[in-house]
């Protein structure tokens, strides 16, 4: 699925979550004490609950990815967690936040703005741990969304802490990310084995998924923290 070229939305500026996350995020690990109490991200999170214009599917995709992501570190810093099944029902379910004028749950920005337009959300939001994908050094924008759609998808991929292949006994040992969501993978490649295919970079791994030819088994998710914890 591929998005267009569309103008930055109006009443919105990425570029100060740009360069927090460039300046904070290395090799997908947070350094959550310097978004804590700090005043760039703070507006940021307040611009994000402003009523913005989103004139095209690409500008929204932006913008909800972006809030997702800094909501789910601000989440952390402000002391919640899904690092455990009460806290990560508080995390996700409960803890609301204003997004473009409305009261959304992380959940529910999901669900209503990303998870139905493209399976490669999947790996571009990042709730705040280890088994989530990468966390990247910089923020989306229209202009680069195709591509980091596709960079985040290959990088998850292959990352063998997520997703490993044996060769020898067709057996995949994947992301309970694929099994969660499988059925939006199924809608966008016709099974999760032919998603991976798209981005395996082994070749001979790659024809086999393509050809749903792997037993596949889900890795326990491991939900402790991306990163150094806030201070308390």
């Amino acid at each position: 699925m591929m998005f267009s070229v569309s103008a930055v939305a109006e009443g919105i500026d990425h570029k100060p979550f740009d360069d927090l996350l460039r300046a904070h995020v290395k090799n997908g690990q947070v350094d959550y004490p310097a978004f804590q109490n700090n005043a760039a991200f703070d507006v940021y999170v307040e611009a994000l609950a402003k009523p913005a214009t989103l004139n095209s599917k690409s500008d929204k995709l932006v913008y909800y990815i972006n809030a997702y992501n800094a909501l789910a570190i601000k989440g952390i810093t402000d002391g919640y967690s899904p690092n455990g099944a009460l806290s990560r029902t508080n995390y996700f379910f409960i803890k609301k936040w204003t997004v473009n004028g409305q009261s959304l749950t992380l959940d529910g920005l999901e669900k209503t703005y990303l998870k139905p337009v493209d399976s490669r959300i999947h790996v571009a939001v990042v709730c705040a741990s280890k088994s989530c994908p990468k966390l990247i050094s910089e923020a989306f924008t229209g202009e680069k969304l195709e591509e980091l759609f596709e960079q985040n998808s290959r990088g998850f991929a292959n990352d063998a802490s997520k997703n490993s292949f044996d060769k020898t006994q067709k057996v995949a040992k994947i992301s309970q990310i694929f099994e969660w969501h499988e059925k939006d993978f199924v809608r966008d490649a016709g099974s999760v084995q032919k998603w991976l295919a798209k981005y395996v970079t082994d070749p001979d791994i790659a024809k086999d998924l393509a050809a749903d030819a792997y037993q596949i088994e889900h890795l326990k998710y491991d939900w402790s923290l991306n990163g150094t914890a806030p201070k308390k």
